[in-house]
């Protein structure tokens, strides 16, 4: 996925308490058509991540308070379609490890290259974008599977409606037509007009 492509900007959240490496990078991306937004510390990347929509986040591991890691095991459980690529100068294997059971989608040194950057960022907010469609497509799926239940309940019942007004009915009306002469008119109705004066 190209960061412009189907005219929809990808949303990058840039995470990290160096200015400088803030400063440069959301440049960068914003000039291959990325739409950025920046936070210095982990409590600020929460704020924004509560009021805005982002594709990918690019998360430091080392940052003063809440570290990255802590950011990313904090985000795969409460938004686990959110992409986040870890960054680090002081990147080890055990690290690069431990990110990826904890859910990130990759895991970069810096300094990192923009066009590997950016690549990443395409892939995974691609993956993010077809997690979301998937999920959507099972909750309508719920839904309309629900309708049918409704849908069949209803069925069954105007079935039911139908034999009984259309059917049944008329047939006991029928059927108790023969009985029924023998008691109607009741005698008391019979003797009252047998009473009334010819005019």
């Amino acid at each position: 996925m190209n960061p412009d492509s189907h005219n929809r900007k990808i949303k990058v959240l840039l995470v990290d308490d160096e200015e400088l490496f803030l400063e440069s990078t959301s440049l960068a991306l914003a000039g291959r058509g990325c739409q950025v937004r920046i936070a210095g510390d982990a409590e600020e990347a929460i704020m924004q991540l509560e009021s805005r929509f982002f594709d990918v986040v690019v998360l430091d591991v080392r940052m003063p308070g809440m570290d990255g890691m802590v950011l990313l095991r904090k985000l795969n459980v409460e938004r686990p379609t959110l992409k986040v690529l870890m960054l680090t100068g002081h990147a080890t294997v055990a690290m690069a490890i431990e990110a990826m059971k904890l859910g990130a989608f990759d895991f970069l040194s810096k300094p990192c290259k923009i066009d590997e950057l950016i690549k990443v960022i395409g892939h995974a907010a691609e993956q993010g974008q077809l997690e979301r469609s998937n999920i959507a497509l099972k909750d309508e799926l719920v839904r309309t599977k629900g309708l049918g239940v409704i849908v069949g309940k209803s069925l069954w019942l105007a079935v039911f409606m139908h034999i009984v007004f259309v059917q049944l009915i008329p047939w006991l009306w029928l059927t108790a037509q023969p009985y029924a002469r023998n008691f109607w008119p009741p005698s008391f109705l019979v003797m009252k007009r047998a009473r009334l004066p010819e005019r």
